[in-house]
């Protein structure tokens, strides 16, 4: 078999506007970049385990519980809490308030985000029933909360936003609190210690209310609502290393919560080997004018990490999901040899580009037996 595309696998290599897959047949190394944009710094979680920030075209390569890292790409998310770093958040201005007898420090601890600099909100409350929140009234979003916190072990908080809070569990260490709500016109993020919760001395790190129905990484605020723009990575690979009528398309994903793609094809969406990925699916096809010669959902939750492979071989075609075949091999028209000539990050064109975290991605020229094909996907 011929591994003809390499990206991932623990084995990263970045710079400004693009990332860099590479075939290594026979020892030969050739660098195959793909095209990444991003009009808009971003922050990620480095290898360390701190939260860093890096700069406009650069690609995030993320190890939050993963030790060899997977290319993050999110789509454009705006942040509300208009002060979410340490020197804007005081009790009783800017947009923070709460409670008169609990006490706010700042600047008060590490953080686990890198800079030595930026350093944790402390709040202590002095009982039950107490809140601490930002108020944000100009914008109608269906809320998803979330923020850094550190408590005691077992001790217990309400966080969210509005009504829209949840109970959660403090571990003793950095951690991220998440709360999704309904559509609201005025929005507020809260933490208290309503409903019987335990914690009263905590500290706390980037705050933020976004748009959408999950979380994505933090948008540093100081002043104003910030938007982080979205990640594109496309146009890797060529008609040298990609056969149309043979082989393999692979990956190791984990999605979000949005109908997304992974496809080989000639740079338009008629002609393509993909995947189609949504929250409780992944669809896989393979189209010649833009009509599927094979095609098979298979109902998953995405947001886990799955291993993804589709066969091709001169009109038969069969996926594989986790070391499992999906069905029986199935027949049907083939392209032309030279057609597909890309590897992209959406459906070949522009729509539906892939939000997730991409672990390993691979193509292979030719078939693989069922044995390698459920080797290649197993866990």
């Amino acid at each position: 078999m011929a591994n003809t595309l390499k990206l991932g696998a623990g084995k990263w290599a970045t710079g400004k506007d693009t990332v860099l897959s590479f075939n290594d047949e026979n020892g030969n190394f050739k660098p195959l970049p793909f095209s990444f944009s991003r009009a808009s710094s971003a922050t990620v979680v480095n290898q360390s385990g701190l939260i860093e920030t890096v700069g406009s075209g650069e690609p995030r390569i993320d190890f939050l519980g993963n030790t060899k890292g997977a290319l993050l790409l999110e789509p454009q998310r705006t942040n509300y809490v208009l002060y979410s770093e340490t020197e804007g958040i005081i009790g009783g201005s800017n947009g923070w308030s709460g409670d008169s007898d609990n006490t706010i420090t700042q600047n008060y601890g590490t953080t686990p985000f890198t800079g030595s600099e930026l350093k944790s909100t402390r709040i202590q409350f002095t009982g039950s029933s107490k809140e601490f929140r930002n108020n944000i009234s100009s914008v109608t979003i269906t809320p998803t909360a979330s923020i850094w916190i550190k408590g005691s072990v077992g001790r217990t908080i309400k966080f969210g936003s509005n009504s829209n809070e949840g109970i959660f569990t403090l571990n003793g260490e950095w951690q991220k609190l998440v709360q999704t709500g309904s559509s609201l016109s005025t929005n507020r993020l809260t933490i208290n210690t309503y409903s019987s919760t335990t914690a009263r001395d905590i500290e706390i790190f980037a705050p933020q209310l976004e748009q959408g129905s999950y979380a994505t990484s933090y948008i540093p605020t100081s002043g104003s609502a910030v938007t982080r723009v979205a990640d594109a990575c496309n146009n890797g690979a060529n008609e040298q290393v990609i056969n149309s009528t043979e082989g393999v398309l692979y990956a190791e994903i984990s999605a979000f919560d949005n109908i997304s793609r992974i496809s080989l094809s000639d740079g338009s969406s008629s002609n393509r080997v993909s995947f189609r990925i949504d929250a409780n699916s992944i669809d896989f096809q393979y189209r010649i004018g833009g009509i599927y010669s094979y095609r098979v959902d298979v109902d998953i939750d995405t947001s886990n990490t799955n291993k993804i492979a589709m066969s091709f071989n001169n009109g038969v075609f069969v996926g594989y999901l986790n070391g499992v075949a999906i069905g029986s091999p199935i027949s049907g028209a083939s392209l032309g040899q030279g057609v597909l000539d890309r590897l992209n990050f959406n459906d070949g064109n522009s729509p539906d580009s892939f939000e997730g975290k991409a672990k390993d991605v691979r193509v292979y020229n030719t078939a693989l037996t069922d044995a390698e094909l459920i080797a290649l996907t197993s866990n």
